[in-house]
């Protein structure tokens, strides 16, 4: 058995023992599967965010996280109070002649932390002949539950995504995160055992390696570096695509950085639960980062994104691929 599947069984067992612990529990048995009070559930956390001063260190708010099993200090990302998912029609149509028709899995972290990533997706598939669906009732992937040891949550999950995305006439289904792309790639079937037909799945970065970049973008004019998601290189085996991608738009001004597949220690939920090991494993990406003198810094995973934001001084922007090209192409006007 894999290494990984071998920690998720143990989880799993675990978990059959002994339980989730009281703030997994509530969230993944009841808010997760409520598809209409998820949504509003998150909108209210962003709400009471913003009231409580939570992104402030001594927020007295801050003094729950221990019932939830995560440390005071711990930096937490602030919920968009306008998820993705209700920002479109279920439809955007391409501009210009059609060239192909995909759905959009957006993932949890895309929908209520980092919409951008969905709109620049969205954004630069159309301008380049690409009808965008985006189906309202998908849910999440299940990742952050499996590798919690919830199995039985994370295949009600995928089970309802498997229905919705299925009956789909598309060409292709497409992720700009690493980890939902490797669970609709590979895990449900894998590790859920579920029935489902993965062929289809593509991630952003290969997408936009098939179909081309226009020509007569503009340089990216920052030095770039490009971090790899641990769920993309070693789960999807994808390293070069996103590499010529950036490297066709910055040119001269991308540079590898040294352990570039190293993880940075966002890991998913870990960095929640366990955010002394998960900061000491950021500190060692952030040396590679300065020491490459980059400018900015690529990665296609959103849990990647918040941790190098989180361990980066500010004046380096992090940015998802899919968000520079989308840049260009808006100065390419």
């Amino acid at each position: 058995m894999e290494l990984d599947r071998l920690f998720i069984s143990a989880r799993a067992e675990e978990v059959k023992d002994k339980s989730l612990s009281l703030g997994k529990r509530v969230v993944f048995r009841y808010f997760m599967r409520a598809r209409r009070m998820f949504p509003f559930s998150v909108i209210i956390l962003g709400i009471l965010q913003r009231i409580t001063l939570l992104f402030w260190r001594f927020s007295p708010a801050r003094l729950f996280f221990p019932l939830l099993g995560m440390p005071m200090g711990r930096p937490i990302p602030i919920f968009t109070l306008k998820p993705f998912l209700s920002r479109y029609p279920e439809v955007v149509p391409a501009k210009g002649e059609r060239k192909m028709r995909v759905a959009f899995f957006v993932g949890c972290a895309t929908n209520y932390i980092y919409p951008k990533i969905g709109a620049s997706l969205v954004d630069v598939l159309t301008k380049l002949g690409v009808e965008v669906v985006i189906p309202k009732g998908q849910m999440c992937c299940g990742t952050p539950l499996y590798i919690s040891g919830d199995i039985e949550g994370a295949r009600y999950l995928a089970q309802r995504n498997i229905d919705i995305f299925s009956s789909l006439d598309v060409d292709y289904i497409v992720s700009a995160c690493a980890s939902c792309g490797l669970s609709l790639k590979k895990e449900w079937n894998r590790i859920l055992g579920l029935e489902w037909d993965s062929s289809k799945v593509r991630d952003v970065s290969e997408l936009l390696l098939e179909l081309g970049l226009p020509e007569g973008l503009p340089e990216f004019s920052q030095k770039l570096t490009y971090h790899d998601p641990c769920h993309l290189r070693r789960g999807q085996k994808i390293y070069l695509e996103p590499r010529r991608i950036l490297q066709e738009v910055a040119g001269k001004n991308f540079v590898e950085m040294r352990d570039a597949d190293r993880c940075c220690g966002g890991a998913g939920s870990f960095n929640l639960f366990y955010y002394e090991t998960s900061r000491a494993v950021g500190e060692r990406k952030k040396e590679r980062v300065l020491e490459s003198k980059a400018e900015a810094v690529a990665t296609g995973c959103p849990s990647c994104i918040m941790q190098l934001k989180s361990v980066l001084p500010k004046r380096i922007k992090v940015l998802h691929p899919v968000e520079i090209i989308d840049e260009l192409l808006k100065k390419k006007r």
